[in-house]
């Protein structure tokens, strides 16, 4: 085919797109060339402009900064950083950076500056005037708004100079220091994304968000026992994703909330009235859909023929949740739930085989950190809480690491602490037989061998959840500045430190046990419930008629234990009238209510233990050693909510705790502190009553044990509280060795004599 040919054909084809219809040219600029990800972001809702509204948050609440301590940088530490979060469903349409800073006094202007950058791009280069130097300003710096996506990160970096000749980033006159009390502001609309189940868990529960997460739950008028079951589990799904966020799982009968996401649990005969006219149920399914009341909002059905079709698609969206697709999923098999043994939770430690590092962190790049300061290393993990560690000196750890070595006549370490308690203390040698450059020192880093340490944890400084910090700190090395002309100066290398992710942590060989009640390993842990991570031994029993504020109060107690076990508890069994038979060989989670009076209404189950453990004075002891201390005469008055544990009166060994609060204010006191990951940090005890001042506790009466301990393991443990009672059989131990002692060297001297006797042929003259 000739030259010509092609150019004619060419020709041929260009006219032919040029006779295209416009609509659809403009149908494909719109759609085809929409990136996939953005196309399943946003739906196709001409539901015009949504209202736009301003949050502000202070650099504080967005990264933790110590009370009463300002964000310093200094010519060493010369940048900061602030992470934010936007939510998928929103869009922000204007940013901005309020914050007041003060700068050193011996600064030079203009020369000394402040550089803002978002996302790192540059945003703002601050000139520090004549005026501005030693004085406290306050800058607004307007933010591009086209720069920012769901993880967003402001770095703030200092430039300072003092002398323009001769200076040292090390001299401590180069500071600046920002507010603690600095805000970020966000002009933020609410979009509707796609009917995507891809998505989950947004925008329901987002991922990336830092305040309380609030996802309301819509129940029939008059739900059934599995109805609640079903929503018990998503419950629990919901805090296993929430994970250390604070999570709120307000409980509606019959009617759908006014604003915001929620779920919905729907049979053919309970169907709320937003969703008629929709697909027919035809199984067990799980849908997303437009929230009725909202231009944004998006709602999560939970659908089903029949009550058991519910359970069944609610322990789907729990556990296979990750590869549901499409709008709408219809479970064609259940899930096969066989029960999980016991201490199989998630975010618990193995004790049956050494636990690698790589499988504490979510990402490997958790186990690296460079600069020229390091940022610290920390690996966090949670242990069962009724592992027995007091018998043990030490779990071994086998650390291996590799670092940069410290530059000529630099030095260089490794600190290893526990829970914020130094464990170990290493010196980082330097590679001797590499005498270039540091910068070569960094690239062969790869090439160096691993540094082999065996260190061992103390156990006395473990608790259910902890955190193990490896801090590599290199000093700095300042040249000599004594000599005529020569001025210091400090070379600032970049560091990188890998802790090897074959390290392994060694909790083989402990026990289990606990004595219980002990409403603290309840509060941390979910114990005796977590024991079973999928809570396939735990019943959770309402009043006989429920109202939406019970109904919370179960849920945010199952979403609690959910985020702290890291698994889904789609076993849970619920009941609202239980007989006795079936509360046999089961955890007991009683919610209840309080009266006014602090009495408990009628048909309360197991009122008579509860109303025991309410009359704290006639039997078991005020802890006096809380550290709230609160007065006795208040204890009446303040009662809003209470926690009570004891063993089940069904089945020995098993334990009951009820959950009980006044209605209304007490409730939301109980369901505030259920959803937040920190809270209950000052209960203890059998009983503890809440209120807005804190906690009274109180001490059980009697205990029963959870678990087994050896027969020697038991004697030292029952004398571990016991000092007098330990010294008083360690000193007749020390008398029976030294009598046993004493008999011994008698007879081995006498058998001396006698053998002397002998070989002088002396006669032994007993008489004498």
């Amino acid at each position: 085919m000739t030259t010509r040919h092609l150019f004619a054909l060419s020709l041929l084809g260009l006219s032919f797109v040029l006779t295209l219809p416009d609509a659809s040219a403009q149908e494909t600029s719109a759609e085809d060339l929409r990136p996939f990800a953005e196309a399943l972001l946003v739906s196709h809702a001409d539901d015009g402009a949504l209202e736009t509204r301003i949050e502000t948050e202070r650099f504080a609440a967005l990264k933790p900064v110590p009370e009463n301590t300002a964000i310093r940088m200094t010519g060493l530490n010369a940048k900061w950083r602030l992470p934010f979060v936007i939510a998928r469903d929103e869009l922000a349409t204007k940013a901005s950076v309020t914050f007041k800073w003060t700068s050193s006094p011996v600064l030079l202007p203009v020369k000394s500056q402040l550089n803002l950058r978002l996302n790192g791009e540059l945003e703002r280069s601050l000139p520090i005037t004549t005026e501005e130097i030693g004085k406290t300003v306050v800058t607004t710096v307007e933010l591009n708004p086209k720069r920012l996506k769901d993880m967003n990160e402001l770095e703030f970096e200092f430039v300072g100079s003092y002398e323009h000749n001769c200076e040292s980033p090390a001299d401590a006159s180069l500071w600046l220091e920002i507010d603690r009390e600095s805000s970020l502001t966000l002009h933020k609309q609410k979009i509707r994304v796609a009917n995507e189940l891809q998505l989950l868990p947004s925008p329901f529960i987002d991922p990336g968000a830092r305040s309380r997460i609030t996802l309301p739950v819509l129940l029939s008028a008059h739900p059934s026992d599995k109805e609640l079951q079903a929503a018990a589990v998503i419950a629990s799904w919901a805090g296993k994703t929430a994970d250390w966020r604070d999570l709120s799982l307000p409980a509606y009968f019959g009617e759908a909330p006014a604003e915001g996401h929620f779920v919905v649990f729907a049979t053919p005969e309970t169907l709320p009235d937003f969703l008629r006219g929709t697909p027919e149920i035809t199984g067990p399914e799980v849908r997303i859909a437009n929230a009725p009341h909202s231009d944004w909002a998006k709602v999560l059905v939970i659908a089903g023929r029949n009550d058991e079709e519910l359970v069944a698609a609610a322990q789907a969206l729990a556990l296979e949740g990750d590869r549901f697709a499409g709008p709408r999923v219809l479970v064609t098999e259940s899930p096969r739930l066989t029960p999980r043994p016991a201490y199989d939770a998630r975010k618990w430690l193995p004790t049956d085989r050494k636990v690698r590092f790589d499988e504490l962190v979510d990402h490997k790049s958790q186990l690296r950190s460079r600069g020229a300061f390091p940022a610290p290393i920390t690996v966090h993990f949670r242990l069962a809480p009724d592992l027995f560690v007091l018998p043990r000196t030490g779990i071994p750890m086998e650390l291996s690491y590799r670092y940069t070595p410290p530059g000529e006549n630099a030095t260089a370490s490794v600190r290893v602490r526990i829970n914020e308690a130094l464990m170990g203390y290493e010196v980082l040698e330097s590679d001797e037989s590499v005498s270039a450059p540091v910068v070569r020192r960094v690239a062969a880093l790869d090439a160096m061998a691993s540094w082999l340490r065996a260190l061992n944890l103390p156990s006395v400084y473990l608790d259910s959840n902890n955190t193990l910090e490896f801090d590599f700190q290199y000093d700095v090395t300042v040249t000599d500045s004594s000599l005529p002309g020569k001025c210091p100066s400090v070379s600032l290398t970049e560091n990188q430190v890998e802790i090897d992710p074959s390290s392994t942590l060694d909790f083989r060989g402990f026990y289990h046990y606990a004595e219980l009640p002990n409403l603290r390993l309840f509060t941390h842990a979910g114990y005796p419930y977590s024991r079973f991570a999928d809570l396939a031994q735990t019943t959770v029993v309402l009043p006989k008629n429920p109202d939406a504020e019970d109904v919370g109060t179960m849920l945010s107690a199952v979403a609690r234990i959910g985020s702290q076990t890291g698994t889904a508890g789609v076993l849970v069994t619920v009941s609202t009238d239980p007989a006795p038979e079936a509360l046999a060989d089961r955890d007991v989670l009683v919610v209840g209510n309080l009266t006014s009076g602090g009495d408990l209404p009628e048909g309360t189950p197991f009122a008579e233990e509860i109303r025991r453990g309410l009359a704290p004075e006639d039997g078991p002891a005020l802890r006096k050693e809380r550290a709230i201390r609160v007065r006795a005469d208040l204890i009446e008055s303040d009662r809003q909510a209470a926690l009570v544990s004891f063993e089940s009166p069904v089945t020995r060994g098993r334990t009951v705790v009820a959950l009980l609060s006044q209605p209304g204010a007490g409730t939301a006191l109980l369901q505030d502190k259920l959803g937040a990951a920190g809270s209950f940090y000052d209960v203890e005890g059998a009983v503890s009553f809440l209120s807005r001042k804190g906690s009274v506790n109180f001490r059980p009466a009697e205990t029963y044990v959870v678990g087994d301990l050896p027969w020697h393991q038991r004697i030292w443990n029952q004398l571990l509280d016991k000092p007098f009672v330990l010294f008083g059989i360690t000193l007749v131990f020390l008398a029976c060795a030294a009598l046993l002692i004493y008999l011994l060297m008698t007879r081995v001297v006498s058998g001396r004599l006698l053998s002397a006797r002998e070989k002088l042929r002396i006669p032994s003259n007993r008489k004498s």
